[in-house]
């Protein structure tokens, strides 16, 4: 198996008031529940008996730490895919970039012929039809940590450089086939670069979405307040998407402790409000980088509420 690489350190802040909010569930689901369990379909059946129903969508990753590792695989992915497919999941594919600093090589066609064999294999393993299929192209690009992050050779952000690289593989992906549905999703807030400067245009897109997390490392209780607030936080997000007539989606977001519980409450709120906007959202049920598992009780004040409000 593939050592499979995330990154995700998150930024030290400064809590902020929490405003307390109603945890009434959504009487009318158009969105899809997502699960993130490692690439594991044995602990996506586990989230599902948790819940007490089948999540919508299996977010699944390919190696990124380099390019061979990616490459290679592509394949042992698309197999493994099978066993969530089995389980009635559709499959949320997260593409990376092969690596750090490889945007300038994404651009000049360097590995055109690999990404085409990416998407031609996410396509085979695909149920046949003309259902969309979902790829993540490389996402949280304004996090230095990231090996997708929008660096140029030299280890600078250049946000014109990530834009070409956005447009190249997604171009890619749609001379493979059109049903492949792109999702442009930066970390939430600004972080290390101003998201919105690396917008590819809406003909690129058909999702916006973003990544949230809230770790006891650099979070304290109240936080949410502080991640939607911000300039290119969480309402930036949904704004934005709106103001490009798409939907918008978290394609991961979690929180590593039952003191973040009122966060919990508020944030299912604020994704329960968006109503029709709302395309998906997928929980972090591992745990590398930040634990946020919820469906084998590690958190279990957190598991209780999300089976309340999602289940």
């Amino acid at each position: 198996m593939p050592t499979l690489s995330r990154r995700d350190f998150g930024i030290q802040l400064t809590a902020a008031g929490l405003a307390c909010a109603s945890s009434v569930r959504a009487e009318t689901a158009t969105f899809k529940l997502g699960c993130i369990t490692a690439n594991d379909a044995a602990k996506y059946g586990q989230f599902a008996q948790y819940i007490g129903r089948k999540p919508d969508l299996a977010v699944l990753y390919f190696n990124q730490s380099a390019p061979d590792a990616l490459w290679s695989s592509v394949p042992w992915l698309c197999n493994l895919a099978a066993g969530f497919i089995r389980q009635g999941a559709q499959v949320l594919w997260s593409v990376p970039c092969p690596g750090f600093r490889q945007h300038e090589a994404i651009v000049s066609g360097h590995w055109d012929s690999q990404y085409r064999n990416l998407f031609k294999s996410i396509l085979a393993a695909s149920p046949s039809g003309s259902a969309d299929i979902s790829v993540r192209l490389p996402w949280e690009f304004n996090l230095p940590q990231q090996e997708n992050a929008a660096f140029d050779k030299s280890g600078k952000f250049d946000a014109d450089l990530f834009v070409q690289s956005f447009r190249h593989l997604a171009g890619l992906a749609r001379s493979v086939s059109p049903r492949f549905r792109r999702i442009w999703c930066p970390n939430a807030c600004t972080n290390s670069l101003d998201p919105a400067l690396c917008w590819p245009g809406a003909e690129f897109v058909e999702v916006v979405a973003q990544d949230f997390y809230l770790q006891t490392a650099w979070n304290k209780p109240g936080a949410f307040t502080w991640f939607r607030d911000e300039a290119r936080g969480l309402n930036w997000g949904r704004d934005f998407a709106a103001r490009q007539n798409r939907p918008y989606g978290l394609s991961e977001w979690g929180m590593d402790s039952d003191a973040f519980l009122a966060d919990f409450v508020a944030a299912s709120a604020w994704l329960k409000a968006l109503g029709q906007s709302l395309d998906h959202h997928c929980w972090w049920d591992r745990p590398e980088v930040t634990d946020c598992r919820i469906s084998d009780g590690t958190n279990p004040a957190l598991a209780a509420e999300f089976k309340r409000q999602w289940g």
